[in-house]
């Protein structure tokens, strides 16, 4: 019994060592290396092909932020209509709305429902937005 055993582990050990010689030699094999010219039409085509197709998109997320020496972490969901608007909520511990980050075409605004504040720019008057050049369908893109 003892017997056959050994000889069985030593088979398993040797199918491991064949194939890890095979997988070794085709990883380093270099003679068949081909043209990898980038066509930028592919590349399109390829990124339009895996395009959502729906309008309407919907997602829970979790929105974190570190805001001097906190992380502060909430939960929250994510709307959006395909070329209208994108609509962040933040929601903790699903209870109430605390806050909500809406872009559209022309404007951001963002909504302080504790504070009762609100602040619509539009994507030049915030720096950070027009010094990245993030505007409506780059983030809609994301």
């Amino acid at each position: 019994m003892k017997r056959i055993m050994h000889i069985a582990v030593s088979l398993l050990l040797l199918a491991f060592v064949v194939a890890s010689c095979k997988s070794h030699s085709t990883l380093t094999d270099d003679s068949k290396l081909t043209d990898n010219t980038f066509d930028q039409r592919e590349f399109l085509q390829k990124v339009k092909a895996n395009g959502i197709k729906s309008v309407y998109l919907t997602s829970k997320l979790k929105f974190s932020a570190a805001l001097g020496g906190q992380d502060v972490s909430v939960g929250g969901s994510l709307k959006m209509k395909r070329d209208d608007v994108i609509r962040i909520q933040l929601v903790p511990y699903g209870i109430m709305e605390v806050g909500r980050l809406e872009f559209t075409k022309d404007y951001v605004l963002i909504v302080d429902r504790i504070n009762r504040q609100y602040v619509k720019a539009a994507y030049d008057d915030i720096d950070f937005l027009k010094s990245n050049g993030i505007n409506f369908y780059s983030l809609q893109a994301l």
